[in-house]
């Protein structure tokens, strides 16, 4: 469109019966292009789900804290879940960013990490832990009267759908398991503080 606006406008002008018809339809065509601009995102987006991550990972650690000291020993499974979940955002993170964890002075550093749509079968050691982690959460799911939710998540999903989610999701699903097994360790440590 910025080439061929003004050789068309040029082209045009030479003529003067085209005149009027020439400023018209560029006018017209410049105000079209200009929308076009209009809709398209030119700046890059806040961080809102980067900071949404952070954020979600600051409750589970605080949660994770809250069960380590009611003293209630963890049940093994969920220790592996939780270990796999671990060892999976390292993995994803040192990809995306290439470090295992996010910098505790982000804020200060102006750090920013991209949303992009997950590539698990490049990336052996992603694919093999959510492997892993697919077959630790059936056996809690089946063990359990309290169902680890995966519906609609990057578990649920069928190998030739992964690449469907981004990097964002993915570590969004594996904070909100971890929340949910330490949500159940509590309440089995508050219940069994009950009954005593």
């Amino acid at each position: 469109m910025f080439v061929f606006i003004p050789v068309y406008f040029f082209t045009g002008m030479r003529k003067p019966e085209n005149k009027l018809n020439t400023i018209v339809v560029s006018v017209l065509l410049v105000a079209a292009t200009s929308l076009l601009f209009l809709m398209m995102r030119v700046k890059p987006s806040l961080p809102v789900q980067m900071y949404a991550y952070i954020q979600s990972e600051e409750i589970l650690k605080n949660m994770q804290h809250h069960v380590k000291e009611t003293g209630i020993t963890e049940d093994p499974v969920v220790t592996d879940i939780n270990n796999i979940c671990e060892q999976l955002k390292a993995a994803i993170l040192k990809n995306d960013i290439g470090q295992t964890s996010i910098p505790p002075n982000y804020a200060q550093t102006k750090f920013f990490m991209f949303e992009r749509d997950m590539d698990l079968h490049s990336n052996t050691e992603a694919y093999t832990l959510l492997m892993q982690l697919k077959e630790k959460v059936n056996n809690y799911n089946t063990s359990n009267q309290d169902k680890i939710p995966v519906n609609h998540s990057i578990l649920d999903a069928a190998p030739d759908k992964m690449e469907l989610y981004t990097n964002f999701s993915v570590l969004g699903t594996l904070t909100q398991m971890q929340m949910f097994l330490a949500n159940e360790e509590m309440n089995k440590a508050h219940t069994t503080v009950a009954k005593n």
